[in-house]
């Protein structure tokens, strides 16, 4: 009767072992199940609170950034407090909790390794891997015989209820690891690498996300003068890619429309605001984010170091569009302001700004010579940018995607490889 206890005690009481089961649930449901990502994140948080080890160095660097990561998620509780829209703010709160959670847990406990991480981002790779199949069955199996393929949207090809640039974000996460070889060594066969890096590639292209098809266009370039070592070899082939890249952007029809949209956004994509002029035609992503961001203007300089708090940041910004007579996005649509920097001024001000920046900047400057250093600084560069076009951390895969793998690249990663991985 105690043998069966015992072993069920030992497992649960093994740290690394509980903390990888965690992990990797959160891994997949971060792409196929909410409810159960809720679930194994809660239970992640509630292990690290009950029974996991824990450690507070008050005085080291790894505690302070600690700090600084939740003070991101302070920063909405504070802003509760002058609200006006109090039940969206308590859901923006308990939606963003785990930016919370996950510096907490990792930060302030002594169980990742290098060895635990490449477990994760091996099952993260194969997740994005299933995640990009099961989204072309999808698009595929909706096509038409009068209307053929749905290749103007990257919508039709991601896994129901996703987002395309949240899945490029993956894809080019995963395309980074894999080229850092931090995964299992038993995958890392070379015709199954080459597959990998090709199908993502091809993946990420077809979902047509601009700004990170062109970050995928500058990773690759990178990587060819990180591995050629022959000089007039990389620019040959870095040559090649990019008139190959100007040939796709502009010549096939699927990615030309949005590229010529910006090329002509100047003449042609112009919404005029301070008049009815906003309806009766439709218009393109770029044309819609400067008009999003005229909006904001006046509602930034009206509250310009405490913003307008965490619940009314929506109803703010679709009254800045009404009273700019942007009856597109007021009356008939419910935008967002399209840029993470800009939300976090409107809805928190001066101060609400710099701590996102410091998230981004400090594990950039603070963390140095471990085994993750350049898949950490990528990483970073990426969220970085998306910020720039998305509210990223107003959507619940968003701040998975970023507070998981922040926390567990800067607290997780600071550790030494204690056995030497074989290149793949």
């Amino acid at each position: 009767m105690n043998k069966p206890y015992g072993l069920v005690r030992k497992f649960f009481f093994h740290e690394p072992t509980v903390y990888l089961i965690f992990c990797v649930g959160i891994v997949y449901s971060m792409f196929f199940w909410p409810l159960l990502n809720s679930i194994s994140c809660i239970s992640l948080g509630v292990y690290w609170l009950l029974f996991s080890g824990k450690s507070f160095p008050w005085k080291t660097k790894k505690f302070r950034l600690v700090i600084l990561f939740i003070s991101l998620y302070f920063v909405s509780i504070i802003g509760i407090f002058y609200t006006a829209n109090l039940p969206r703010g308590f859901f923006r709160l308990q939606q963003q909790s785990a930016i919370l959670l996950f510096p907490l847990v990792f930060g302030c406990s002594n169980v990742m390794s290098p060895k635990m991480l490449r477990t994760i981002f091996s099952h993260f790779i194969l997740a994005t891997i299933i995640a990009a199949l099961l989204g072309l069955a999808h698009g595929f199996l909706r096509y038409h015989p009068a209307t053929g393929y749905p290749f103007d949207s990257g919508h039709a090809f991601v896994y129901p209820n996703g987002y395309p640039y949240i899945m490029v974000l993956n894809c080019l996460l995963s395309l980074i690891l894999i080229a850092e070889k931090k995964y299992n060594p038993v995958l890392g066969r070379p015709w199954l690498i080459i597959l990998c890096l090709v199908f993502l590639s091809a993946y990420l292209l077809l979902l047509n996300v601009r700004l990170l098809s062109v970050c995928w266009l500058l990773i690759l370039i990178y990587y060819i003068f990180r591995i050629i070592s022959v000089r007039a070899h990389r620019l040959m082939i870095s040559f090649a890619v990019l008139g190959l890249a100007c040939l796709a952007f502009f010549k096939i029809p699927m990615f030309r429309d949005k590229w010529d949209e910006l090329r002509n956004y100047p003449e042609e994509g112009v919404i005029r605001l301070d008049k009815d002029a906003s309806l009766g035609r439709s218009w393109g992503g770029v044309s819609i984010r400067m008009a999003l961001w005229e909006c904001s203007e006046d509602l930034i300089l009206r509250h310009p170091f405490t913003g307008v708090g965490t619940g009314d940041i929506q109803d703010s910004l679709q009254q800045a569009y009404e009273e700019r007579k942007f009856y597109f996005a007021s009356r008939y649509n419910h935008y967002n302001i399209h840029n993470q920097y800009l939300h976090m001024l409107i809805g928190f001000g001066a101060g609400g700004l710099a701590i996102l920046l410091a998230c981004i900047a400090a594990p950039a400057l603070i963390l140095r010579g471990d085994a993750f250093r350049r898949t950490r600084l990528l990483f970073l560069l990426l969220f970085f940018l998306i910020c720039f076009t998305e509210v990223i951390l107003d959507i619940n895969k968003g701040i998975i995607w970023y507070s998981f793998f922040n926390s567990i690249f800067a607290f997780g990663a600071g550790k030494k490889e204690s056995i030497p991985y074989p290149a793949a």
